[in-house]
């Protein structure tokens, strides 16, 4: 399965096994995530959860890890 992110609108919806794959994720593993209110915000559709494009995006930006301090220390 591979994803075109890139050909995709911001509100294009994706489903739970597009998501995984797309970050090496297993499908449960993104569940308990979003169950725990630390994944990307889902919707739920009748049974199924879909993500939007703009969301997954949004909770991969806030993944990212603060930048190094580049401080010199005083000799």
């Amino acid at each position: 399965m591979v994803l075109d992110i890139k050909s995709l609108h911001e509100d294009s919806l994706l489903t739970t096994a597009e998501v995984a794959h797309t970050f090496r994720l297993n499908a449960g593993r993104l569940r308990n995530l979003r169950c725990q209110g630390l994944g990307p915000r889902g919707f739920k559709i009748g049974k199924s959860v879909r993500f939007r494009l703009a969301d997954v995006r949004a909770w991969l930006d806030a993944q990212a890890d603060p930048a190094p301090s580049h401080t010199v220390p005083n000799p």
